[in-house]
């Protein structure tokens, strides 16, 4: 957008440009836009208050009249140098008209951008920024009613203007109307950590809380194309151990290589007893097809229900839950899934505001797993316990950092185990579009028990994952996302020291 110094303008020549050279315009307008709720409505205004280009600071003015007067508001204003414009004019001026333009952006004044859009289609294109016109249009759009179209025409926008957090609040307008409430809240967090007004951020606080207390269903979904360069978890072949006895044993198992989709699927159900006490219901199905290791093919299905509290800082969750999971079994299957575990456990889960800017996420799980009969020595209890921690400097980028415990219980001492994991990452929304979300771990894991080869088992566990997407590209709702995996796993036992890499597309819809 041009960053040019701008005069204060009055919005009554947008009227006298309507009436006065374009009268046959005027007759045939649409009705007046559908208005919005007073809450966000309110909130829309004090957030036009940024700027809407980089440096240009706009003065507040009353909005258009949806009659236009046939004159100035007064003939003393006018005598001060007020000054009409013919629309040949204004294409032949196309800094005036710009502003006029950028003013009817910043009201959402829907008559006048459908009046001043074709005369700045006109403008030779180097000297005009097409981006007003795509802003122009997605507002037009919202206002008839086409929330699709404006969704795709502002998530456009705020790929290539991250810092806009007007444009930013429309867009989450945007995809609220279009019901695609997880991304229009993300888009409203987002604002939340933005420095704005306290006026500002309680009506953002209002608005995500409409957005809880909306009772809908939410689903999402996610798809990945996946290579695994050693879906067995094996060791190199050829790695050697040495035994106690003097003797040594040799791996002969080559590291197998697979192709497949990861998939994951999660229908989710709030319904409000309160203004903060609500009941909950949830249901997953997740796994991994590959289509030449299909031994290797692995599902879960899980249901939750049960209730929490939320306000506008704390949602705390409690969910029993029953879970199965069917596995191909490995190198000993059959290319066919079987029944591989039952599990039973309680979830809570909370979310804490801590500040605008710094929000704390825990869960904890505790849960009996009961295996079949070829698998019943790993029958036992699990208990894990996850934090996050996320700080948002701005509405473009964040940064977590995260501590994992868990303990595994086992009939079989050595495939019990105790775990912690450490997680540090990074979120960013860079120029011309481009996102990115890098995280690294670092966990170990204790064995409670020695293992076959009578070796105490401490495994030390090396993660890194880099997403790359473009806010850009989209389309059903979908923003593809190319993502590099690398895992480590460095054991006081040969035998389970591996790594390995993964590169995948993950596509995920919200809805």
């Amino acid at each position: 957008m041009a960053t040019k110094t701008t005069m204060t303008l009055q919005l009554t020549l947008v009227s006298s440009i309507l009436l006065a050279t374009l009268s046959a315009v005027a007759q045939n307008a649409p009705p007046p836009p559908r208005a919005l709720p007073v809450d966000i409505d309110r909130g829309n205004d004090r957030l036009s208050e940024d700027n809407v280009g980089k440096n240009a600071r706009l003065p507040k003015l009353p909005a258009v009249k949806a009659t236009a007067p046939t004159t100035l508001p007064s003939d003393a204003q006018a005598a001060k140098g007020d000054v009409v414009y013919t629309p040949e004019e204004l294409v032949n001026n196309p800094e005036e008209l710009e502003k006029l333009l950028v003013e009817a952006i910043r009201l959402n004044e829907v008559e006048g951008l459908k009046v001043l859009l074709p005369l700045y289609a006109k403008v030779d294109a180097s000297r005009r920024d097409d981006s007003l016109i795509d802003w122009g249009n997605a507002i037009i759009a919202m206002n008839d009613g086409r929330t699709a179209e404006a969704v795709t025409l502002y998530r456009k926008l705020i790929a290539n203007l991250p810092d806009n957090r007007i444009l930013r609040f429309q867009t989450a307008l945007a995809l609220y109307r279009n019901n695609e409430l997880i991304a229009a809240k993300e888009q409203l967090q987002k604002l939340r950590s933005s420095n704005i007004s306290e006026a500002d951020r309680k009506t953002l606080d209002d608005f995500i809380a409409a957005i809880d207390r909306g009772d809908s269903w939410s689903f999402s979904g996610s798809l990945s194309y996946i290579h695994d360069n050693n879906v067995n978890n094996v060791a190199p072949k050829g790695t050697r151990i040495q035994l106690g006895n003097g003797r040594s044993l040799e791996s002969s198992r080559e590291q197998e290589k697979a192709n497949g989709i990861s998939y994951s699927f999660d229908a989710d159900k709030k319904w409000s007893l309160t203004d903060n006490y609500y009941s909950s219901l949830h249901g997953s199905l997740s796994g991994t097809y590959y289509f030449n290791k299909k031994s290797y093919n692995d599902v879960t299905a899980r249901v939750a229900a049960g209730g929490g509290f939320r306000n506008n800082k704390i949602d705390l969750e409690i969910t029993p839950f029953v879970q199965k999971r069917l596995y191909g079994r490995g190198s000993n299957g059959d290319d066919k899934l079987h029944a591989y575990s039952n599990s039973a456990g309680l979830s809570v889960s909370n979310t804490y505001w801590m500040t605008p800017k710094w929000r704390l996420q825990t869960n904890a799980e505790f849960s009996y797993d009961k295996y079949v009969k070829l698998y019943d020595y790993l029958d036992g209890r699990r208990i894990s316990l996850n934090n996050t921690l996320m700080y948002s400097p701005n509405q473009k980028q964040y940064w977590f950092a995260g501590l994992d415990l868990s303990h595994k219980g086992a009939r079989s001492a050595s495939d019990a185990y105790d775990r912690f994991n450490t997680r540090l990452g990074w979120g960013q929304e860079w120029g011309k579009g481009v996102s990115t979300r890098l995280m690294g771990s670092y966990g170990k894991r204790y064995a409670k028990g020695e293992d076959f080869f009578n070796i105490d088992r401490e495994d030390k566990e090396y993660n890194a994952n880099l997403s790359v997407w473009h806010r850009g590209v989209h389309f059903f709702g979908i923003t593809p996302r190319l993502v590099f995996s690398y895992s480590k796993i460095d054991s006081n036992n040969r035998f389970y020291s591996y790594d390995t890499s993964k590169v995948y597309m993950d596509f995920t819809k919200t809805f």
